[in-house]
């Protein structure tokens, strides 16, 4: 089995229902993409995956991973490790209507990184938002790793943390 390792200082994903907010520069253009459709790979997949979880489609969300990808999550710690699990998580988060939206992204070969804002009608703790940074890693047409990294010195972040007991 496959695991693959991402050594990257800044990582985080917050999974849910997302709303797309694409801002700043560094982001892969259409025109860019059809020059090098490779390094593209992680914008549009990550782009297909906040699509299925907007619209609350786990099981196409769930789709995007192969079958040895992982997620690390507040909520799948130390990860996530199978499909099974995976669709757990996020169908865990589509229940309480959460949102993503997501920033400033920037990829780097097959590794996606952007800031994130997670917000719900009633995330845990009551917060009102969680903020942090989101690392997604592909491999051959999937997603093989999606993590995430809550800023855990934002109040609102820290009190959702707190509610997860993390």
């Amino acid at each position: 089995m496959v695991k693959v390792m991402v050594g990257l200082a800044v990582v985080a994903a917050a999974v849910a229902s997302v709303t797309l907010v694409t801002q700043g520069t560094s982001h892969t253009t259409h025109s860019q993409a059809s020059r090098n459709p490779s390094a593209s790979q992680p914008m549009v997949l990550y782009n297909q995956f906040v699509g299925a979880l907007n619209r609350g489609d786990v099981a196409a969300a769930t789709a995007l991973f192969g079958p040895d990808s992982y997620i690390v999550t507040p909520l799948c710690v130390p990860w996530c490790a199978d499909t099974t699990a995976i669709a757990g998580d996020f169908a865990a988060d589509a229940a309480i209507h959460s949102k993503i939206t997501f920033t400033d992204p920037r990829v780097r070969g097959t590794i996606l990184t952007s800031r994130i804002t997670l917000t719900a009608p009633q995330l845990p703790g009551g917060a009102q938002r969680a903020v942090g940074l989101n690392t997604v890693q592909t491999y051959r047409g999937h997603i093989v790793l999606l993590r995430a990294d809550f800023d855990r010195t934002d109040p609102q972040t820290a009190t959702f943390l707190r509610a997860l007991g993390k």
